[in-house]
């Protein structure tokens, strides 16, 4: 294998403050059953908008039928999945995938448009804070972490967790100069988070 990337972790104190004015954000999907159809409409919506904006990065898919497997369907843990819309045109943000620990709040996936991921942020900080944990923690591949932490942002450190993201040297496929710092890679795509 040859190393395109690792994996590090954002971690910022909960804050009390949010946009709250702007926005409405309630939990969406039921555990063992999904998402209903507007509930689907809303994240396929965000994924369409999501995937382009990426532009050459390596992006597993996000849409409701993924979302619903990987979270709602799980069969053991259990995963706060939050809509984020627009106070007063109810237009759809965000989705942000949540789990609590004792200590922080981890935000495990979000679909999202970039210019959104901020907000989402802020959100999930005053969410943490609303749990009564001082952090919220973020996984993401160094390369991206861009996406989740603006630059000079002197609120959020950032942890090596070294955790190298591989890619494979001797089969046929995209070598590692290929994919070198173009994985976007969060908690939720590990299988044991």
């Amino acid at each position: 294998y040859g190393q395109v990337d690792k994996l590090v972790r954002l971690s910022w104190p909960s804050a009390a403050e949010a946009s709250a004015d702007r926005v409405r954000w309630a939990p969406i999907g039921q555990a063992g059953v999904g998402f209903s159809a507007a509930e689907r409409r809303g994240v396929d919506g965000l994924w369409r908008c999501m995937a382009p904006a990426f532009g050459e990065c390596v992006l597993g898919v996000r849409d409701a039928d993924w979302l619903q497997y990987r979270y709602l369907q799980h069969p053991h843990q259990r995963y706060e999945v939050m809509a984020v819309r627009s106070r007063w045109l109810r237009r759809w943000l965000g989705v942000m995938v949540l789990r609590r620990h004792e200590d922080h709040m981890l935000l495990l996936d979000l679909v999202a448009p970039p210019a959104a991921v901020p907000l989402l942020i802020t959100l999930a900080r005053h969410l943490a804070a609303q749990a009564h944990v001082p952090r919220l923690d973020a996984w993401v591949t160094q390369s991206q972490s861009h996406r989740l932490a603006r630059p000079g942002d002197s609120e959020v450190a950032v942890i090596d967790m070294q955790i190298p993201v591989p890619a494979n040297v001797h089969t046929p496929g995209p070598g590692p100069d290929v994919l070198r710092d173009r994985w976007f890679l969060m908690a939720g795509d590990a299988d044991f988070t």
